[in-house]
């Protein structure tokens, strides 16, 4: 197979752009993720696609709990941030805070969706993690920043 190839297929779909947050033993993880998806209505159940090498997927794991927070147009910056893997404190001067159910989360982005673990499935090199929807917000003044061509983009951008 050709990896190039379905990695510029798949660079050529929009997605929106998010980032995976938890909090296990004090300790603050998160990464930028567009693997993220709805997967039921009855239960509420939303999934992501985490690295098997990711320390915040050995996190989640543990914890049993993760934030989707959906990013908004101004926060390119941000997803480049939490995307770096050298970067030892991705949450170093960035504003979050941590709802009554423990899940910490980003603050002025599009919405977060508070999640409880329902299954873990491996799947190459990757797991696919679905959460039971716990809680969630929407800030319905923002729009959300999309990721094409491996760019980041506004809604304005895209015609």
């Amino acid at each position: 197979m050709n990896i190039e190839l379905f990695r510029t297929l798949m660079s050529n779909w929009p997605t929106g752009v998010s980032i995976i947050t938890t909090i296990h033993e004090g300790q603050k993880f998160g990464f930028t993720a567009n693997s993220v998806t709805s997967v039921s209505m009855s239960p509420l159940l939303m999934s992501c696609c985490i690295k098997n090498i990711s320390t915040t997927l050995e996190a989640i794991k543990a914890s049993q709990k993760f934030t989707i927070n959906i990013l908004s147009e101004p926060q390119a910056d941000l997803a480049k941030s939490f995307s770096k893997h050298d970067k030892i404190d991705r949450f170093e001067d960035v504003k979050y805070s941590t709802s009554s159910n423990g899940h910490i989360y980003i603050e002025n982005i599009l919405g977060h969706i508070e999640c409880t673990v329902y299954e873990i499935y491996p799947a190459g090199d990757h797991n696919i993690v679905i959460g039971t929807v716990q809680n969630m917000q929407f800030d319905d003044s923002k729009k959300p920043l999309l990721f094409l061509n491996r760019k980041f983009h506004n809604t304005s951008q895209i015609s």
